[in-house]
């Protein structure tokens, strides 16, 4: 299972939000970190090459 490093920047980012917004997205995180070598992630592209979308619930997209 992934190690998730949390970078101070992303634990101000996660309490700034919402409480139901931030746990749907601690959840994902968790289930992603048990599951990851059963998904493909899918890859950005121009500046933000490098990195991968994760979508939660319905339209919700973060960076990773």
């Amino acid at each position: 299972m992934p190690k998730i490093d949390w970078t101070d920047d992303a634990i101000e980012d996660l309490q700034r939000l919402d409480k139901p917004i931030a746990k749907r997205i601690l959840n994902k995180i968790t289930w992603l970190s048990h599951h990851f070598n059963n998904i493909t992630p899918e890859p950005l592209s121009g500046g933000l090459a490098g990195s991968f979308k994760l979508r939660i619930g319905t339209g919700e997209s973060y960076i990773l």
